[in-house]
């Protein structure tokens, strides 16, 4: 009987991360097109971000908090 793979649900964690990302962006008075083009992608991307419905790459993030 073979076991199917489950895969985990990242969601909350976007989520999560996306919210606190917005945060630190407003803090630093940012919008989301400056911080997009500081980061190299477009509005839509960090909107999305933002919101949860994507995540990003380990590198992106690091590029966004510097």
């Amino acid at each position: 009987m073979a076991v199917a793979a489950t895969r985990m649900d990242h969601r909350p964690l976007d989520r999560a991360i996306g919210v606190r990302a917005r945060a630190a962006r407003r803090a630093a008075g940012l919008t989301q097109e400056e911080l997009a083009e500081r980061v190299g992608l477009q509005p839509a991307a960090i909107s999305r971000f933002e919101n949860g419905a994507v995540g990003l790459s380990v590198t992106t993030l690091l590029d966004m908090a510097a």
